[in-house]
């Protein structure tokens, strides 16, 4: 139904489906190897999935997860090799902490960790925390 729907509007250009495993990001792929994919790949054993499946990593980013821990160092560093950004999402975490200070913590630490990307709820908030951080161009 989603790929219909994004050709039904002409929107591949402008769309990025989220895919759970390698089957579903194949599926995807074969409509339109340009597609972009934000993928499930929380283990070493689905990254192997989607090269499996001949899934060209320029066409994603990964999803690791929603907590930033200390055994995401393996998948950040795996998925890196490769070219892959990686991110992690807030929301159903860190955005659920009870003060501001809290959060910005929380969302430093999952760049210093090494992800890529934070999904979050509270964008503005993250951009606070983190701009000190960001090195301006």
């Amino acid at each position: 139904m989603t790929d219909r729907i994004i050709k039904k509007h002409n929107a591949g250009a402008f769309v990025m489906v989220t895919v759970h495993n390698a089957e579903q990001a194949r599926f995807y792929f074969e409509k339109d190897p340009n597609r972009m994919m934000s993928a499930f790949v929380k283990t070493e054993k689905a990254l192997k999935e989607y090269e499996a499946a001949g899934i060209p990593w320029k066409n994603m980013i990964a999803y690791i997860g929603s907590e930033n821990k200390p055994e995401n160092k393996i998948m950040l560093d795996l998925l890196h090799q490769r070219k892959v950004k990686c991110m992690i999402s807030a929301a159903p975490v860190y955005d659920k902490l009870a003060t501001i200070e809290q959060r910005a913590q929380a969302y430093r630490e999952i760049f210093q960790s090494g992800a890529d990307i934070l999904e979050s709820d509270f964008p503005v908030e993250v951009a606070t925390a983190i701009s000190p951080t960001v090195k301006k161009k």
